[in-house]
């Protein structure tokens, strides 16, 4: 129990001594970016979420069709069992399992990735545009128009 607790206590000190000291002053939020420097980020979030969101889908497709060869596999060997009348081989059903599972948990993980690169990209575009939004449109052609008007009073 006494070394339980003296490992205990080394491992939090050690995490104590090298975690990272930041100030408030040299946090980006502290500090008033332009739009520019904030589409800058969002884009390179953007960049990054995408790719690990391939990376992700990758990985899964590749786990899945490694579940598919196998699966494919033990079942030509059975196949040929029970007309040759040899004892069965030994079946990797768990490992078919966990890579079909594990791949499609991938796959589907990916999903949020792209989804959340999406509106990163559309962020960043925005903030980029160095265009001005006009809120209302311009209507007419600019003539002007004149006319009359009266009041009827009771």
């Amino acid at each position: 129990m006494k070394t339980l607790m003296t490992l205990t206590l080394l491992t939090l000190l050690a995490c104590n001594v090298f975690a990272q000291e930041t100030s408030i002053a040299d946090s980006t939020f502290s500090k008033s970016l332009s739009n520019k420097d904030l589409g800058m980020q969002c884009l390179q979030k953007s960049k990054n979420q995408k790719t690990a969101g391939w990376v992700l889908f990758g990985c899964g497709f590749t786990c899945i069709t490694i579940a598919t060869v196998m699966a494919a596999n033990d079942f030509s060997n059975g196949f040929e069992n029970l007309f040759s009348g040899k004892p069965a081989s030994k079946s990797n059903d768990a490992v078919e399992a966990v890579l079909g599972i594990g791949g499609a948990g991938m796959m589907l993980g990916s999903i949020p990735l792209f989804i959340a690169h999406g509106k990163n990209k559309r962020k960043a575009n925005l903030l980029l545009n160095e265009e001005k939004i006009m809120l209302t449109p311009k209507t007419g052609t600019g003539k002007s128009i004149i006319s009359v008007g009266f009041a009827i009073a009771f």
